[in-house]
C-alpha cells in the first residue's frame, strides 16, 4: 500500500497518465442503456474502445463519450442488443506524445446484454454422460413424460436450460421440497452468445417415490417467473399383499366368512390364495367360505406376483368354536419304571377356545388323585403311589374330554409306608398284639422278622413267612387293593411285659432291602384292677351307707309331726322310700325305728324284676376278658346276640333290697369265667379256642 502511494505521487509529480477507474462487469437488458465507466488521471491522449478486440467508433445514438470533464473517457451504450454489445469491452487512451510510452490499456470488462433462457427440461442420463455436449439432434428430441425406475436404484437425472444470458440458476424440487445444493451445474456458452446450463441430480428412489414430482426450475433476471419443468416418476417394485376377512373373534360353526386381499404394487400384480402350507385355494382376490366348520378354521394367506417377485405372505386366522379333540397322549399306553426316577406323560388337544388341561390319576382304591394342570406331566421322582392309569383331560368353554389312560407300573425296592405304618403298638398282660406294617414292593420281597432274644435264650430269633416260634407267629403277606403293596404280619399271642421292645421288620427284593422297627409296650394291669374293683365296691357302700342315714333322718322327722299335720298326710300316697320297709307304722312320737327295720317286709309288692337291674348295670367289664371279639379283630358273629352281662360273671341273683351284700358266693366273679395260665394269657394253642379268642390291633380290608 505505501508502495502504491509512492508511486501514485511520483505520477502526480511527473504527469503519467494513469486509470482512476478502469471499466467493470455491466448488465443490461435488451434495447436499455448502460455506461461503461472509465476515467483516466493526468490524461493527455485520447480515449478508445474496443469490443472483442475490435476498435469501436463513436455514433450518435448508439456510442457515445460522455465526456463532462478532463480525464473522463466513459462510454453510453444506447439500445443495447445481443448481437452488437454483448461481449467484453476494454477502455484505450493514446500516449500523451510520441516520445512517451504511457498509453493505457484496461481489462476487459464483461458487458452482458441479459436474454431469458429459452427452454429447461429433464432427462435421464447414463453414469459419466453428459447432455452438454450433445448435438443439435440430441437437444431437438423430446424428453418422456415421466421417468422410470426401480425401488433401490439410483436415478441419474439432468435439468437442461438452453439460450439464456448470463447463464440461469437451475433449482431441483422433489414434490414441494427443495432438493440441497449438492448439485453440480455447467455453463457452456454457444457461438451465439448464449448459454446452454446443465445441473444433475442423483437421486435414490423407493417405493414411496412412485408418482411423485420431480420439478427443475430455471431462475433468471430476465424473466418475471422461473422457468417450470416436470415430470413423473414412474418406480416399480415388488407388491406387498395385505389380506383380510369379514370374520370378527371366533365364529360358530355354521358362519359365514368372505376373504379379501389387495395387493401396492407398480406394476399390477396377480393374487392367490392359500391354506398355510397347503395349495392354491384360488386366484381371484376374494372368495367366500359359505359354512365353516371346525375343519375350516386355520390360517390363510394372500400372496401377490409381480415382474419384480413374490410379495411376503399376508395372512388371517379363522377360529372355529369346538369342543377339545385329543389329537396325542403318550409316550405309550403302558410306561414302566423303576422308584426314583423321572417320567414325563405328554398330552395334545386341540380346541377353540384352547382347551386347559388336567391329569387325573385313578388308584386301584378306585380313588381319583389331580396330578396336573400342564399339557406334560412331569413325575421328577416315581413312587409306589404313582402306579395306577392316568388320563389327561381337556376342556373349554365348548366341552371336554379324556384320553385313554396310560398305565405306570412301578418296580423297585420295598418301601415301608412310614407315614402310615404305627412304631409303637400298646397292648395289656394277656392280650394278643398284632405287629402290622404295610408297605409296596415290586416284585413281591421276603420278609424277616427279628425277635431278638426271646425266652432268655442269648442268640435273636429271625422269623420269616409262615413261621412259628411258641407264642410268636409270622404270617405270609397279606395283598392289599393298592397294587403290588402288602401287610406284613407278627402275632404275638397272649402278651407278656417281658415281650416290650422293638422287633425289626426287613423287606428284601431284587432292587433292594427296607426295614422299620416296631415296638411293643405291655402294661401290666393286674393290680391296677383290683384296686379299680376296691374303689367301686368302697364307693357303692358310702352311696349306701349316706343312703341308710338320709333315709334314718326322715323317718324321724315324721315321728315328731303333731296330729293335725298326720291326718292332712294320712290321705296321701306312700313315698317310694317304704318299698322296701314295713307296712307297720309306728305312730309313737318318742319312738325311733331301728336300721335293720328299713330291710323288714314288704307289704307293697314290686312288679319289677330284680334280675332286671343287675342285667341293666353299665358297670364295664375288662375287654381282655370279653369273649365277643373274633380272631381278626372283628365282632364274633356267633356271639353278637349273646352280650355279656352281670348274670354272667356269677353275682348272686338275690338283691337284698337293693344291698349289696352277698350271702355266699364270695369266691365268685371274673374267676368263675376264665383260667389263666402260668403267664397270665390265654391259651390259644389249644385248637378248639384258638379261633375264637384271637385279638387283632388293626381290620384291613
Amino acid at each position: 500500500m505505501a508502495k502504491l502511494l509512492v508511486v501514485s505521487m511520483l505520477a502526480m509529480a511527473e504527469g503519467i497518465q494513469r486509470f482512476i477507474e478502469p471499466p467493470t462487469y455491466r448488465e443490461v437488458n435488451p434495447g436499455g442503456t448502460v455506461l461503461m465507466n472509465c476515467v483516466v488521471e493526468s490524461m493527455k491522449g485520447e480515449c478508445r474502445w474496443e469490443k472483442d478486440g475490435v476498435p469501436i467508433g463513436l455514433y450518435p445514438g448508439k456510442y457515445e463519450m460522455v465526456g463532462e470533464k478532463d480525464g473522463d473517457c466513459t462510454l453510453r451504450i444506447l439500445a443495447a442488443s445481443m448481437e452488437f454489445d454483448n461481449g467484453v469491452w476494454q477502455c484505450q487512451v493514446t500516449a500523451s506524445d510520441f516520445k512517451q510510452k504511457d498509453t493505457l490499456i484496461s481489462d476487459g470488462a464483461q458487458l452482458v446484454v441479459r436474454v431469458a433462457p429459452e427452454s429447461v427440461e429433464i432427462r435421464t442420463r447414463e453414469p459419466g454422460y453428459s447432455s452438454l455436449h450433445q448435438d443439435a439432434e440430441q437437444d431437438e428430441k423430446e424428453s418422456p413424460e415421466t421417468i422410470s425406475g426401480r425401488a433401490g436404484d439410483e436415478l441419474n437425472l439432468e435439468c437442461i436450460s438452453v439460450g439464456g444470458n448470463p447463464a440461469p440458476t437451475l433449482y431441483w424440487y422433489i414434490g414441494d421440497k427443495i432438493m440441497p445444493s449438492k448439485q453440480t451445474q455447467e455453463n457452456l456458452k454457444s457461438d451465439s452468445g448464449s448459454w446452454k446450463s446443465v445441473s444433475r441430480l442423483n437421486l435414490p428412489v423407493s417405493r414411496e417415490d412412485n408418482l411423485a414430482k420431480v420439478r427443475c426450475e430455471a431462475s433468471h433476471d430476465a424473466l418475471e417467473a422461473n422457468l417450470v419443468t416436470n415430470r413423473t416418476l414412474d418406480i416399480m417394485y415388488p407388491p406387498r399383499a395385505t389380506a383380510s376377512t369379514t370374520a370378527t373373534g371366533v365364529l360358530a360353526e355354521g358362519s359365514t366368512v368372505v376373504f379379501s386381499c389387495s395387493a401396492e404394487s407398480n406394476p399390477a400384480a396377480s393374487i392367490s390364495w392359500r391354506r398355510a402350507g397347503g395349495p392354491v385355494l384360488t386366484t381371484e382376490s376374494s372368495f367366500t367360505i359359505q359354512s365353516v366348520s371346525r375343519d375350516s378354521a386355520g390360517r390363510y394367506e394372500c400372496i401377490a406376483e409381480n415382474i419384480l417377485g413374490l410379495s411376503k405372505p399376508s395372512s388371517v386366522d379363522i377360529q372355529v368354536q369346538y369342543a377339545p379333540v385329543i389329537v396325542n397322549v403318550g409316550p405309550k399306553t403302558t410306561v414302566e419304571s423303576r422308584t426314583g426316577e423321572k417320567i414325563t406323560l405328554s398330552c395334545r388337544a386341540q380346541g377353540a377356545p384352547k382347551p386347559n388341561y388336567q391329569w387325573l390319576q385313578q388308584l386301584p382304591t378306585g380313588e381319583v388323585l389331580v396330578r396336573g394342570y400342564e399339557s406334560d406331566l412331569v413325575i421328577p421322582n416315581v413312587s409306589y403311589d404313582h402306579q395306577g392309569e392316568f388320563v389327561c383331560g381337556a376342556k373349554n368353554s365348548i366341552g371336554e374330554v379324556q384320553s385313554d389312560p396310560i398305565r405306570v407300573e412301578v418296580r423297585g425296592a420295598p418301601t415301608v409306608s412310614r407315614l402310615t405304618v404305627a412304631s409303637e403298638v400298646v397292648v395289656r398282660t394277656g392280650e394278643d398284639a398284632n405287629l402290622e406294617v404295610a408297605f409296596c414292593s415290586n416284585p413281591e420281597p421276603t420278609q424277616t422278622w427279628n425277635l431278638g432274644p426271646v425266652g432268655g435264650q442269648n442268640t435273636n430269633i429271625v422269623l420269616t413267612s409262615n413261621q412259628r416260634h411258641g407264642r410268636f407267629v409270622v404270617d405270609n403277606l397279606t395283598p392289599v387293593l393298592a397294587k403290588d403293596c402288602y401287610i406284613a404280619v407278627l402275632r404275638i399271642l397272649g402278651a407278656h411285659p417281658s415281650d416290650s421292645r422293638d422287633y425289626v421288620l426287613e423287606l428284601k427284593n431284587d432292587h433292594g432291602i427296607d426295614t422299620h422297627p416296631v415296638k411293643l409296650v405291655v402294661i401290666d394291669t393286674q393290680v391296677s384292677q383290683e384296686i379299680f374293683i376296691a374303689i367301686v365296691v368302697g364307693g357303692i357302700l358310702t352311696v349306701l351307707l349316706l343312703s341308710l342315714i338320709i333315709i334314718y333322718l326322715v323317718k324321724a322327722d315324721k315321728c315328731c309331726r303333731t296330729e293335725k299335720n298326720e291326718k292332712q298326710e294320712a290321705g296321701s300316697d306312700r313315698t317310694d322310700v317304704e318299698s322296701c320297709h314295713s307296712s307297720v307304722s309306728n305312730h309313737s312320737h318318742n319312738t325311733v325305728l331301728p336300721p335293720d327295720a328299713l330291710y323288714g317286709i314288704v307289704n307293697k309288692k314290686s312288679k319289677i324284676n330284680p334280675d332286671h337291674i343287675f342285667n341293666d348295670s353299665n358297670e364295664k367289664l375288662r375287654p381282655d376278658l370279653l369273649p365277643s371279639l373274633s380272631r381278626s379283630g372283628s365282632p364274633n358273629p356267633n356271639l353278637v346276640e349273646n352280650k355279656t352281662n352281670y348274670n354272667d360273671l356269677c353275682f348272686p341273683k338275690t338283691s337284698n333290697c337293693g344291698s349289696m351284700k352277698r350271702k355266699k358266693q364270695r369266691n365268685q366273679g371274673v374267676d368263675c369265667q376264665l383260667t389263666n395260665n402260668t403267664y397270665g394269657y390265654i391259651n390259644y394253642l389249644n385248637s378248639e379256642n384258638a379261633a375264637n379268642n384271637f385279638v387283632s390291633n388293626k381290620i384291613y380290608e
